[in-house]
């Protein structure tokens, strides 16, 4: 396994997702509660619960911000555009769930590999 590639992780927490979308944490969880048709994934075994986002739903993040900015809609529209189904990430919401499942399943997979690394150099 090679220590100097710099793999994109497949999920990230609210202060990355911020960061990427150009806003405060405070202001990702205020449009996460009030639209509430952003689906995230809550790892509640390796993260202790917290809220961790994929990268559709940067996407959509991304997407509320224009449509706030750009198009001046209320965060009730935005929440209206997307109950509505306007909005489609790339992936459908049972494909994501399986990338999801998958990459969760990959996570422990390195996260095993590490250990057993680190076990390999101390004997």
């Amino acid at each position: 396994m090679n220590k100097d590639s710099k793999e994109e992780p497949h999920f990230f927490n609210r202060a990355f997702v911020a960061k990427e979308v150009g806003v405060k944490p405070t202001t990702i969880k205020h449009w996460e509660r009030e639209i509430n048709y952003i689906d995230r994934h809550i790892n509640r075994s390796r993260n202790g619960g917290k809220r961790l986002y994929s990268r559709a739903n940067v996407e959509q993040f991304l997407e509320v911000k224009r449509l706030l900015e750009d198009e001046r809609l209320s965060v009730e529209e935005v929440a209206s555009y997307f109950k509505k189904g306007f909005f489609k990430a790339n992936e459908t919401k049972q494909a994501q769930s399986d990338l999801d499942k998958k990459t969760e399943a990959q996570l422990l997979l390195k996260g095993a590999i590490n250990k057993l690394e680190k076990l390999k150099e101390l004997l």
